[in-house]
């Protein structure tokens, strides 16, 4: 990862993690990654749920097997599980795949403990809050520790940069991350 800009962004569902990385991120050719895309493209190829559900429209019933599914993983395996199935990828992507990039945005951080490993790597965590956050969300799902974890006051810590995306317009959204980005010296 030497060399790699890594940014994790943080924060509950709605909250604009993946428009933050096709609006400022994308651009400056930064690779989405999330800690569970091996797990999401197996759902798809077993054929369990389509691909655009899985990975866009994110219905309520998707998003209840992926919490479910990936935190019973969590727990059979170890807290970091997904922290340590990420490093493994990124060395396959380098090493075997022969993937040279600028930088990596890990879009869907909602652990304290894999952003803390996304610190442990020398990257940068961007929480990101916004007035709508979670409108989308089924009520059923919000109370999931992957929603409810980023509550903690331990974000606070480990955060690098706080964005409150208004929504009001990409181009606000893009000066916002260019800031951030001139003060990481990213920039």
């Amino acid at each position: 990862m030497d060399g790699i800009k890594l940014i994790g962004l943080c924060g509950v569902g709605g909250a604009g993690k993946d428009t933050f990385y096709e609006t400022v991120l994308q651009p400056r050719g930064f690779i989405r990654w999330q800690m569970t895309l091996h797990y999401k493209v197996w759902l798809a190829a077993t054929e369990r749920y389509d691909w655009d559900d899985i990975f866009y429209n994110k219905p309520p019933e998707v998003r209840k097997v992926l919490q479910d599914e990936i935190t019973a993983l969590r727990y059979e395996h170890s807290e970091d599980i997904w922290l340590h199935t990420f490093a493994s990828w990124m060395r396959a992507m380098h090493e075997i795949v022969g993937l040279h990039v600028i930088g990596i945005a890990v879009t869907d951080l909602r652990f304290l403990v894999e952003m803390r490993g996304i610190k442990a790597m020398g990257g940068k965590i961007l929480h990101i809050v916004a007035p709508d956050q979670q409108a989308n969300i089924a009520p059923e799902l919000r109370g999931h520790r992957s929603e409810t974890e980023m509550n903690s006051p331990e974000i606070e810590t480990l955060r690098d940069a706080y964005l409150y995306n208004e929504k009001t317009s990409l181009f606000f959204l893009r000066n916002q991350g260019d800031i951030i980005l001139q003060d990481w010296g990213w920039l």
